[in-house]
């Protein structure tokens, strides 16, 4: 058949091209496997043939190895270990060749074609030279930097396929000087960025590597680094990378604690606001991480063995919160329900923090709101609000009930402030504590509070009426359980 016209064909919208295309496509596949994959990586290789068809004949072989369903995944890569050695050997030579292409989406192509082909091979130690070959790509001065990156996202990619129980550490080890490497300081941008995104994928790998201090402070220090970076898509990558470690390596956090401190503060503080909203992720991954050990604790007496508790976020919390409770009057005005901004980012944490630390969080948070309730300032008010109604689901209902009863006055005022938001967040707030501490609700407060939703629920703005319905639902909720 004609490889090229055949693979145009499949990508037509036209089903009278596209069907039989893809029925000769699959024939081939299932009937002339070795002689076809063969073709379709020469084709990928070929720089005489056209762009379109060089990318086609690529993803064409990547999905040949690739799939979502694990059953099917398991026949591809059976299909694949049965191929001839041979064919083998020249496609993975030609898929090298392709990576370094002139032609950039052939480059990135082949990347992704070496990443499925090495997902397989890699773990059984089938390619052997692979690694080497691409470490040589990322290091030597006589590769240009096109290949360096799209070496680079093959790493990623291999590392996102491949399963971490079946790739032994000295492959790990090759995997992570390459991706080191390419994090240097003087690497350009492009690299930098594919090589942290690589890193990120890579860390569920590094189990071993985290438990011998040189190869764990290599790592660190290279990811800190990173997030210094002059390009902001690098330093939101290298945040990412941390949030991951505090997720997987939390035993491991302690002696880096205060370097991390310093450089996701600095972030939030100072940084462009979707590099503080991911420096925030770090603080939420340990939170998650507590979290599930406090309730461990409460549910079973004790932690399993080998497990510590390291109590971070407690002990950051003095620091933290200040800075949390700074970026809640940063809010987007213009912003919609479901955009994301570093307030928002800010008011989740601080929510992690007192679902962990419970009781501890509230005098930590109440100063900042009984000075700022009452603000003139939208931006004040709205962020004393949303503090407020971010610690009702963690500390303890014996501490937080005076406290409620006192604060439900001046929330159900909210609901006819002038201010779109500080109304929208009220009628949350007011929502929150009928959901969580709905017997702070006195009599004298709930004729003015039923009045005051009502309102809210004919507001012209929907945000609003939304958080008012949401009040009224959870009301309507408690009054049934208390009646029960």
């Amino acid at each position: 058949m004609d490889l090229k016209q055949v693979l145009a064909n499949a990508g037509s919208a036209d089903p009278s091209l596209r069907t039989p295309a893809e029925a000769q496509l699959t024939e081939a596949s299932n009937n002339h496997y070795p002689q076809f994959t063969l073709a379709l990586c020469q084709e990928l290789a070929n720089e005489s043939s056209a762009e379109t068809s060089r990318m086609l004949a690529g993803l064409y072989m990547k999905n040949l190895l690739t799939g979502q369903d694990e059953e099917i995944v398991q026949q591809k890569t059976e299909k694949w270990n049965n191929c001839d050695i041979g064919v083998k050997t020249q496609i993975r030579a030609l898929t090298l060749q392709a990576l370094q292409s002139g032609v950039k989406s052939v480059s990135h192509t082949a990347a992704q074609v070496i990443a499925s082909i090495g997902a397989i091979d890699v773990p059984t130690q089938q390619w052997p030279d692979l690694l080497p070959n691409l470490f040589v790509f990322v290091s030597s001065n006589e590769v240009n930097t096109m290949t360096k990156v799209h070496t680079l996202e093959a790493l990623g990619y291999m590392c996102s396929a491949m399963d971490p129980t079946e790739v032994e550490k000295p492959i790990v080890d090759q995997l992570l000087n390459t991706i080191v490497d390419g994090m240097r300081a003087d690497r350009p941008i492009e690299m930098k960025l594919s090589a942290i995104t690589a890193m990120v994928n890579s860390l569920d790998f590094t189990t071993n590597n985290f438990e011998v201090q040189a190869e764990r402070d290599a790592i660190v220090n290279a990811v800190c680094a990173t997030a210094q970076c002059p390009d902001v898509n690098v330093r939101v990558k290298a945040f990412e990378c941390l949030a991951t470690i505090a997720t997987y390596y939390y035993n491991k956090l302690p002696p880096y604690i205060t370097n991390f401190f310093q450089i996701t503060v600095n972030a939030i503080k100072t940084d462009a606001q979707e590099v503080g909203q991911q420096a925030f992720e770090f603080w939420s991954s340990i939170c998650d991480t507590e979290m599930d050990m406090v309730n461990e604790i409460r549910e079973d007496g004790q932690l399993a063995d080998g497990v510590v508790y390291y109590s971070i976020i407690e002990q950051a919390a003095s620091s933290l919160v200040p800075i949390i409770l700074e970026t809640l009057s940063k809010q987007d005005e213009d912003a919609d329900g479901d955009s994301w901004n570093i307030a928002k980012a800010g008011a989740a944490c601080l929510e992690a923090v007192a679902q962990t630390i419970g009781d501890n969080v509230v005098g930590l948070v109440l100063p900042f709101v009984t000075t700022n309730i009452n603000s003139n300032e939208w931006r004040i008010k709205e962020a004393a609000i949303m503090a407020f109604g971010m610690i009702l689901d963690g500390p303890s209902s014996d501490k937080l009930m005076p406290i409620v009863t006192g604060a439900l006055p001046v929330l159900v005022k909210c609901l006819g402030d002038q201010s779109t938001h500080v109304k929208d967040s009220g009628a949350w707030v007011i929502g929150r504590i009928c959901e969580y501490h709905s017997s702070a609700i006195t009599p004298a407060i709930f004729p003015d509070m039923v009045q005051g939703l009502s309102l809210a629920l004919d507001d012209p703005a929907a945000s609003v009426s939304a958080q008012a319905c949401f009040a009224v639902h959870n009301l309507a909720q408690a009054c049934e359980d208390e009646s029960e």
